[in-house]
């Protein structure tokens, strides 16, 4: 529970601290696991090995005893020394051959199995070993023999070889015996093949024969060998083994003065089978896993620097990770204390922090926005005495004042060509369209169903009124117009734009609920919007900050692109078609002349103009339905103009010189005390180009240079 009360820092650094340590550890803990699976299988192997090589070497020594003690029996003077039995003379000729061979034993025995020669002890001539071994008693026999001894506590290696009469090739006229230890020289040359260390142990016995303890007969390693008989002393177990076990190597594992030691057993026995002793090969376990423990060591240390480089780098990571967090929630805090300050975009963000940033500047720059237009708009309320919450007369729907008609500059004007015979095509004479006017239909109730309030204001098309929804209970706008007006407009499919329109679903957007017909009128419900008309709203301030200004504008084109992403291009953008309620969201009202794109190419037959000849588009005077995005960019850009110069940037008084002029005429500079920077009416400039090529070529892309404003 602790760790979530914690702070995104010490997460972080605990966080990286705990993987390096893992890391460390597990590699560590691995390279123990592979060291002992390796060491094992080395052990294994060795131990093996050194069997196999054990066996190997005591056969050839076999051999080569066997060659000596031919060449002895063969030789031209021993046969007659043997057969006249002459002792001290076989004696002398006995050492004569240890100096040339190096056995370690020699002795001659006659046909009866006497000694009549030994190298070793001259006091054993005439001491009868008939019937005491195979070995001696098969060399007799005229069989070469050959197999183990123990003498003086030394393993010995004997050859037992029959003299032949000369004469008589198959009668045994004696017996050569030569017999080598199993000494320094044999042990050393397995060492250097096995690196195991060799080991030659005889049993002690007790006077009735039986079988009491292990003594050294020579070992390459003095210290082991001690160590060794100390064990065997303390453990007879280990040992006795030895001597029970039938299978010619025996493996065993044990601890000697603290070291584990893997050793194979190699049991020797005389030819008739009697336990002599045995030959151990043995390797340390602490030699075979030293390379690794090195390696362990090492990367202990290595791991210890590494833990050291970790902590920095854990605060150093923690430190940079969460700096950018903590100030991502330092700016919530503000913003959630309703703290907004201005704050500056970075320009190229590097990672996912840095866009979380941007999105979450953005949102408090927008929130700041939001509260300097609410506090602006209050503040225009209190001015013109204005309760935009609880006033639904003066809550205009369509940016118009209650009772009263719009403004002639900016009606809304539908002129059908076929009906201005005399006019010239892309000069039309324009005249504002019948109206429907409003206080006639107080009190009534429209198809049944919309029962009329309080008339709202009255347009070019249409008049507005406050009306209730009967059958949903609840308030409404409602906007009728004249039917045969409607209908005479060759080319102009209202229902079908309405249909489109209703579709429509954005904040910034007043909604369209419904399209009917009711007596000799069309009409079209709509939301119902408390507000200020942006009209009043730009009638009313005398130096829009620009701030709040390009706050309206980013709405504006929020709302437009709605509309343009449904295909749907409004055709009467301007003040008194946009209302901002009192928590200074604009919403866009008033789609009777939406139009649906034609994005096939063919164009549409030239039938009719429309729109509001202040904010009309170029292309809009020429009667063209062959329209698109950019009609409605070029009335953006109007209606900026008027935002931030107080009025519109053409000024004709008849409907000829207003489309001379946005057709020809450049556009006007801002006034000298205008606080408007120059990107920002450059941005102006480019959306009220004549051509539409030269303009935005979306509403994506104006309000993409909005937000890359830096506003002071």
């Amino acid at each position: 529970m602790m760790y979530w009360l914690l702070g995104i820092r010490t997460k972080l650094f605990g966080v990286v601290l705990l993987a390096f340590v893992v890391l460390i550890g597990g590699t560590y803990w691995q390279i123990g696991q592979k060291a002992q699976a390796v060491s094992q299988t080395v052990i294994d192997r060795s131990l093996t090995q050194s069997s196999a090589i054990l066996d190997t070497r005591i056969d050839s020594r076999f051999k080569f005893i066997k060659e000596i003690a031919n060449a002895i029996a063969r030789d031209g003077r021993v046969l007659p020394l043997v057969f006249d039995e002459a002792s001290a003379t076989l004696q002398d000729q006995s050492l004569e051959f240890q100096a040339a061979y190096e056995f370690d034993i020699l002795f001659f025995l006659n046909g009866e199995g006497t000694i009549l020669a030994r190298s070793d002890q001259p006091d054993a001539i005439g001491v009868n070993l008939a019937g005491k071994s195979s070995l001696f008693d098969d060399a007799l026999k005229g069989q070469e023999t050959r197999g183990f001894i123990v003498s003086d506590g030394k393993l010995m290696q004997m050859v037992v070889a029959p003299v032949f009469d000369n004469v008589v090739e198959d009668l045994v006229r004696g017996a050569v015996v030569v017999a080598y230890e199993l000494s320094k020289a044999t042990a050393n040359e397995i060492v250097v093949l096995t690196e195991s260390e060799i080991g030659f142990f005889v049993f002690t016995r007790d006077d009735r024969g039986i079988i009491n303890g292990v003594e050294k007969s020579f070992m390459t390693d003095d210290q082991l060998a001690e160590s060794m008989l100390a064990y065997f002393a303390r453990e007879p177990s280990s040992w006795y083994d030895i001597v029970e076990k039938e299978q010619p190597d025996f493996r065993k594992s044990f601890t000697v003065s603290g070291q584990l030691q893997h050793s194979v057993f190699h049991p020797i026995s005389s030819r008739d089978g009697t336990r002599l002793g045995f030959v151990a090969a043995m390797r340390s376990s602490a030699e075979l896993t030293q390379p690794f423990e090195e390696i362990k060591q090492s990367l202990l240390v290595i791991g210890l620097v590494c833990l050291v480089v970790a902590l920095l780098l854990a605060v150093g990571m923690a430190l940079g990770l969460s700096r950018p967090i903590l100030r991502l929630v330092g700016i919530t805090k503000q913003i959630q204390e309703g703290n907004h300050p201005k704050f500056k975009l970075k320009k190229n963000p590097r990672d996912e922090i840095g866009v979380l940033e941007n999105a979450l500047l953005k949102m408090g720059n927008n929130l700041r926005e939001k509260a300097e237009l609410e506090s602006f708009l209050a503040d225009i309320a209190n001015e013109v005495d204005v309760d935009m919450t609880t006033l639904p007369k003066e809550a205009v729907a369509e940016g118009l004042e209650p009772e009263n008609q719009e403004d002639d500059e900016e009606k809304t004007v539908v002129v059908n060509h076929a009906q201005q015979g005399n006019s010239q095509k892309g000069n039309p004479q324009l005249a504002p369209a019948e109206t429907h006017q409003p206080q006639k239909e107080k009190k009534k109730i429209v198809d049944g169903r919309y029962k009329i309030l309080e008339p709202l204001g009255s347009g070019g098309i249409g008049s507005v009124y406050l009306a209730y929804d009967m059958e949903l209970e609840e308030k409404i706008a409602i906007k009728l117009m004249r039917s045969d007006v409607i209908e005479s407009v060759n080319g102009l499919n209202f229902k079908e734009e309405i249909r489109l329109a209703r579709k429509i679903t954005h904040r910034n957007i007043v909604r369209t609920f419904d399209f009917g017909a009711w007596q000799k009128a069309y009409y079209i419900t709509m939301e119902f919007v408390q507000g200020i008309g942006l009209s009043k709203f730009i009638s009313k301030q005398t130096a829009l900050d620009t701030t709040i200004g390009v706050g309206i504008c980013k709405q504006i084109c929020s709302a437009v692109m709605a509309a343009h992403q449904m295909g749907i291009i409004h055709r009467d953008l301007k003040p008194a078609n946009m209302i901002i309620n009192r928590r200074g969201i604009l919403q866009i009202m008033d789609f009777g002349l939406a139009m649906k794109v034609d994005k096939s190419g063919n164009e549409r037959a030239e039938n009719a103009v429309m729109g509001t000849p202040k904010y009309m588009a170029p292309e809009q005077f020429l009667g063209s339905n062959n329209l698109d995005e950019r009609t409605d960019i070029y009335s953006i850009g109007v209606v900026m103009f008027t935002l931030f110069n107080g009025k519109p940037p053409y000024s004709g008084k008849d409907l000829e010189t207003l489309s001379e002029q946005h057709r020809n005429a450049p556009i006007p500079a801002f006034s000298e005390d205008s606080s408007v920077p120059p990107q920002l009416y450059n941005i102006i400039c480019k959306a009220m180009a004549k051509e539409p090529g030269e303009r935005f070529q979306s509403v994506r892309e104006l309000l993409a240079q909005l937000n890359r404003l830096e506003l002071n």
